[in-house]
């Protein structure tokens, strides 16, 4: 059994794919397996297939759903998801992977630094406010082995993450229900509300041009961003996040109350809290003290994806097709 799953989910253009399967394959630990989960045509030009397992999702799937396919493919009990178009360091997993030591420990961020820009960090792992903001870790300059010790996180990005597969199981996986740029911190928040810790680690380095980025509709961010504050606000604390997200929400929408991304953004924030009872049925589901898990035909424990139900996962695609499959999966 290797000690490690490499999970490379692959949507749209697989061209980026390549990059990240080179450097991967050149740095990769001996003790480790390759799976790229894709949601999009590649002929595999190179003749990977020894090398690399491929697996086919959906050609509809989202981000978070082939994430979820790698997760039970992997043969490990360790993941590493890796989005298309990021490339690996020298031994970038070996720091990384000795967490896992702990068994308290779910996950692991490393350092994402900027592709061309080896100085310039994008992400140092990140944390949730109560009034409902995810941020990102952003050091002004690649921390210091002393340095990174003072970093807390609540959880890797999405971009780049180690996880343990048994803490993931429990937590029911990523959801869909909301974008691929929030599905990393709900699922931190399901970890931390689990009993685990997450951890940051300055010496498990990899590259990229960007993050993971929020859909480009308003009335999407809008929705997701009303979504995942609903889904978490018990594990937060509903004293400080109801005393604060109504100010953050108007504060971070009145400078743009004359143009129409604010107002269909605002439209997607009031249908999300239309679905409370929605998220109460999550709630409920993610304070259980039994995890959550259904076996397959092999009496394997997947993940059933229970966040999924919680609530309509909406559409990806423009405002107006997003009321009308949100409306109609409500």
């Amino acid at each position: 059994m290797p000690r490690l799953s490499i999970v490379i989910p692959v949507l749209g253009n697989a061209s980026a794919l390549e990059s990240t399967l080179l450097s991967v394959l050149g740095n990769r630990p001996a003790d480790c397996e390759v799976l790229a989960v894709l949601a999009a045509d590649y002929d595999d030009p190179y003749d990977l297939k020894d090398e690399v397992r491929f697996i086919t999702a959906r050609p509809e799937a989202s981000f978070a759903e082939c994430v979820n396919v790698g997760f039970e493919a992997a043969q490990s009990p360790l993941v590493h998801v890796l989005a298309s178009g990021v490339e690996a360091s020298e031994g970038w997993t070996e720091a990384a992977v000795a967490h896992f030591d702990d068994s308290r420990v779910a996950a692991v961020a490393p350092l994402v630094l900027h592709a061309t820009d080896h100085e310039r960090p994008l992400a140092a792992g990140l944390r949730y406010r109560a009034w409902g903001a995810r941020e990102v870790n952003r050091p002004a300059q690649a921390p210091t082995a002393d340095g990174a010790a003072r970093i807390s996180v609540l959880g890797p990005c999405l971009t780049a993450a180690f996880y343990r597969v048994a803490a993931v199981r429990d937590a029911g996986g990523l959801t869909r229900a909301i974008s691929a740029d929030l599905a990393d911190v709900d699922l931190a928040l399901a970890l931390k509300q689990a009993g685990y810790r997450a951890v940051f680690e300055a010496r498990s380095q990899l590259f990229a041009e960007t993050l993971i980025e929020p859909p480009t509709s308003p009335f999407l961010r809008g929705l997701y961003a009303e979504r995942m504050f609903w889904r978490n606000i018990g594990a937060v604390g509903w004293v400080r996040s109801l005393a604060t997200h109504p100010a953050y929400v108007l504060g971070s929408t009145a400078s743009k109350l004359n143009s129409l991304g604010a107002l269909t953004g605002l439209m997607g924030r009031f249908l999300a809290c239309l679905q409370l009872s929605h998220y109460r049925q999550h709630r409920r589901v993610t304070a259980a003290d039994t995890p959550a898990r259904r076996p397959d035909q092999n009496g394997r424990a997947m993940l059933n994806r229970r966040i999924d139900t919680a609530h309509p996962t909406g559409n990806t695609s423009g405002s107006a097709s997003g009321v009308r499959a949100a409306n109609a999966n409500s």
